[in-house]
């Protein structure tokens, strides 16, 4: 595992590994219940307890502390690359997020009605990196090497057989959900055959942007969709994210790796 006076926390991606390592390490000491995490809609009604459905999305335990492991890296590195491609405008990220969060929640309480959401978050996260970077090679324990377009099918595969159904579906969700935000964000307005074009309809609005301190400058569109201001106007600034990203992301890069 890299050395962790090497890792980066941008302040979204701090909150996302932040939230899940207290929640998480909460309820492994027992100072939480895991009950009182979980998404259970009659008490979110009836009872009030309106955290359910954001803690319910930073347990990211499964069978073991190795796959707690496995699963805090995953969120950190795909969470990193995509805050670091939408650097200049984080507010569209933080809306990404926001909407990957309201689609989860509204198709599980449709669908799987399940109380723990922390693996569909990070499955529709890893679908989406993988759409922003579809060269990269993913090694996976060190064992094998697969393209990005199919490595949310190796990670489905891989919770179905080390880590059970329930797992599995959840991760399914996401995938879904993080197609869906691709469709809708990156493909209609950029790649689709010109007559079926379309605007990103998923954009973040002004009125959430005005929640941010405004700041003016040249933009960049980035292939998810995210129009990219630019405040510093500073070139090398965004080569150099550029590569911080392909450093973190090139071609055999290990998850799980010790």
């Amino acid at each position: 595992m890299a050395d962790i006076a090497s890792f980066e926390f941008p302040p979204v991606t701090a909150a996302l590994v932040g939230a899940t390592v207290a929640v998480t390490s909460g309820v492994l000491t027992k100072v939480v219940p895991f009950g009182s995490i979980t998404l259970i809609w009659p008490r979110v009604y009836g009872n009030y307890q309106i955290w359910r459905p954001v803690t319910a999305f930073f347990f990211g335990y499964g069978k073991s502390g190795m796959d707690f492991l496995f699963n805090l890296m995953n969120l950190y590195q795909t969470s990193l690359a995509l805050e670091k491609k939408s650097m200049f405008d984080r507010p569209a990220y933080i809306w990404m997020l926001l909407m990957l969060w309201i689609s989860i929640l509204v198709l599980n309480a449709a669908t799987l009605n399940s109380s723990i959401l922390f693996h569909s978050l990070r499955s529709a996260l890893v679908y989406i990196w993988c759409r922003e970077f579809p060269v990269t090679r993913m090694s996976i324990f060190g064992l094998v090497s697969v393209p990005t377009r199919l490595y949310p099918l190796v990670m489905l595969g891989l919770d179905f057989i080390l880590v059970g159904t329930n797992i599995f579906l959840a991760g399914l969700l996401g995938v879904i959900v993080g197609h869906f935000w691709w469709f809708i964000s990156t493909y209609l307005p950029l790649h689709a055959p010109a007559r079926l074009r379309r605007p990103n309809a998923l954009a973040a609005p002004r009125w959430f942007r005005r929640l941010f301190v405004a700041r003016s400058g040249p933009t960049t569109r980035f292939s998810s969709g995210i129009t990219a201001t630019d405040y510093r106007a500073n070139s090398t600034s965004n080569s150099s994210a550029a590569e911080a990203v392909r450093h973190r992301w090139g071609s055999g890069q290990r998850l799980g790796e010790e």
